[in-house]
């Protein structure tokens, strides 16, 4: 938008919206303008107000910390599908409401304290081991913190820590509940079973019309179709606009000759910067290298390695300073010069790598300059068209005839789901879509859509043309789908009835599974050590809990994890491992965070009851809601 804005502003178009934000500002002010959410509250506990911006932090920390952890991006939507979002203010206000309990106690740390926290902070110190005021505001600002959000935060992680320490410092699992997780955790089970299914056509062939009929009246929504929508776009695309552009060479031989260093491969070079306490301490290390002309005894006497001081493969205007960049660039290579000023004291350079600079031909680079002027050349005509067609559109044009006067193609596309598939199956092929189908299908009928810009520049307008509602088709039309289905679910009825009707056989001791397995002519199987963990295409997690529940040399029925097949089996043997010293640390250091955690959430619960805590679900889904400003004459 701000693009447009400063692209646009000496234009009739640009003077217009200039001037009705000038008027809209009169009318309502500014405050409301700039008045976002991080003034806001999404909660409070006795006098403690959990902000926006609170939330804010800790929401995108998380989703860093689980992006980092799956090694893949999880956007705000995922996060939001698990609810993280809840659970990140459930933590907040569990925190706040033993912060409040400590602020009552008086056990707030006085700014000495927050201060002497703060310098030994690792995070904050330099190369010399020493608290560095720019590297602490440098890895705040990175985290999306002001200072004084920081040293609240700090102080409340103190607060917290002191009631921590005193509810669970010395805290254990008692030993019988740790013998009571340890066999639940390493116990195996084995079982001897066969697999029931049964589709005997005789029984269940035979489906009447009102079976069909009734079943389908109960489930039509099941066979409806997806709504479907019907929008037009006109698209400015830069790959379509790059083809009728041409660019004459003697304009890209003209922009060569006036930047021919622009197309220079410039010289790069490959160094350490080895920093030092004092000039003493680096005159002393210059004296050891000439005598014994060894770089890693000098990086080793520093407590550095070479992956420490590594500036790696950089021009000129890459240094930290200019005048570091002039000394490492105007030595020779595998020679240690110095002293320089660094912005970790005085320092020296040893240069490992040169890359010498490259001039290049006109020839050599023809091509690329075409390209680059063709970018830019397609770039300003369609901020030229975007113009020209927000014009028409304020005037009240319509696509199609807007299509006409600027010579533009104008796309329909019909019946197309949310998800972007046409009547084919097919999905639709064009810019932005998942924001086209995001606005369209929020949309009513003849709605022209705000513009749509995406990530290399190309505009698109949308208009909504028609909402096709889901569609339930006539039973005429999909009886046989319906026949099918009634036949696997009679059928799943049937092994149902017939495993539970085998169960009870051998639980009276009526038959045995070996009998089970000859009168349905099929092998018993053997399922090998079963964890309660185990998982696979027959093993449901629901079998997996019924033959846990199960006792030794008792029958079961469960069903299988995928089909409509049944187990029936018995439970032949139950085991557990060995108890041994790693085993049993490995459960306690994954169970006694889990009891503590359940512990302080129902202390929190105890305090909330005393303290006043207000909720205010509302303004976290507004905060995930795109802000639309919106106001009227």
């Amino acid at each position: 938008m701000f693009k447009f804005l400063r692209k646009n502003a000496t234009g009739p178009f640009g003077l217009l919206l200039i001037i009705l934000l000038v008027f809209a500002f009169s009318i309502w002010g500014v405050g409301d303008i700039f008045r976002g959410y991080d003034a806001g509250k999404l909660a409070s506990v006795g006098n403690k107000d959990i902000t926006i911006q609170e939330f804010q932090f800790r929401f995108n920390r998380e989703i860093n910390r689980i992006s980092n952890e799956l090694q893949r991006f999880i956007s705000t939507e995922e996060a939001r599908e698990v609810g993280l979002d809840i659970q990140v203010l459930n933590r907040l206000i569990i925190e706040s409401s033993i912060t409040e309990v400590g602020n009552n106690m008086r056990l707030r740390p006085s700014d000495k304290t927050i201060a002497k926290r703060i310098g030994n902070t690792k995070a904050f110190r330099n190369a010399f081991n020493e608290f560095d005021r720019n590297i602490f505001n440098q890895v705040i600002r990175q985290n999306g913190l002001t200072e004084e959000m920081f040293i609240e935060t700090e102080r409340e992680s103190m607060i917290q820590k002191q009631i921590f320490d005193s509810l669970f410092g010395n805290f254990k699992t008692p030993e019988i509940m740790n013998k009571l997780l340890y066999q639940f955790q390493y116990e195996s089970r084995s079982i001897d079973y066969v697999l029931i299914n049964l589709s005997s056509e005789e029984e269940i062939s035979i489906i009447s019309d009102i079976e069909i009929d009734s079943y389908f009246n109960k489930n039509k929504n099941s066979y409806a179709d997806e709504q479907r929508r019907d929008f037009s776009i006109l698209a400015l695309l830069k790959t379509e606009i790059n083809e009728e552009i041409l660019i004459d060479e003697d304009e890209a031989y003209k922009l060569f000759q006036e930047n021919q260093s622009l197309y220079e491969i410039h010289q790069k070079r490959s160094y350490y910067l080895i920093p030092f306490i004092d000039l003493d301490q680096l005159e002393k290390a210059q004296e050891d290298y000439l005598y014994d002309n060894d770089l890693e005894k000098l990086l080793n006497d520093r407590g550095l390695n070479k992956s420490d001081v590594d500036q790696g493969l950089i021009s000129i205007e890459k240094g930290l300073s200019f005048e570091i960049s002039q000394m490492a660039f105007n030595t020779e290579i595998n020679k240690l010069v110095g002293p320089v000023n660094s912005p970790f004291g005085p320092s020296l350079i040893y240069v490992t790598k040169i890359i010498e600079e490259e001039k290049r031909e006109f020839s050599d680079v023809k091509n690329e300059i075409i390209e680059d002027l063709k970018e830019s050349a397609s770039q300003d005509k369609i901020y030229e068209l975007y113009n020209l067609v927000e014009d028409e559109r304020a005037s009240g044009k319509t696509f199609e005839e807007i299509a006409i006067d600027q010579h533009l193609e104008l796309k329909t596309f019909n019946s197309i789901t949310s998800n972007g598939k046409n009547l084919n199956d097919q999905y639709l092929d064009i810019p932005a879509l998942e924001e086209i189908l995001e606005k369209v299908f929020d949309s009513e009928i003849r709605t022209e859509i705000d513009s749509i810009e995406d990530n290399v520049g190309n505009i698109i307008f949308v208009r909504v043309d028609d909402i096709r509602d889901a569609n339930i088709p006539n039973i005429n039309e999909i009886r046989e789908e319906v026949i099918n289905d009634l036949r696997t679910i009679k059928n799943k009825n049937l092994t149902e009835l017939k495993a539970t009707e085998y169960l009870n056989k051998i639980s009276e001791q009526f038959i045995k599974l070996e009998e089970i397995a000859d009168d349905l002519e099929v092998a018993i199987l053997n399922s090998g050590n079963i964890i309660r963990s185990t998982t696979n295409e027959v093993f449901s997690r629901a079998s997996i809990l019924k033959i846990f529940e199960t006792k030794k040399d008792s029958a079961f029925v469960a069903p299988v994890a995928i089909g409509n097949s049944m187990i029936v089996g018995v439970v032949k043997n139950i085991s557990t491992l060995e108890e041994n010293e790693e085993r049993m640390n490995s459960l306690k250091e994954v169970n006694e965070p889990r009891f503590e955690n359940e512990l302080i959430f129902s202390l929190s619960q105890e305090l909330q009851k005393e303290l006043t805590t207000e909720v205010y679900f509302n303004r976290l889904i507004n905060f995930f809601e795109p802000q639309n400003a919106q106001g009227s004459f």
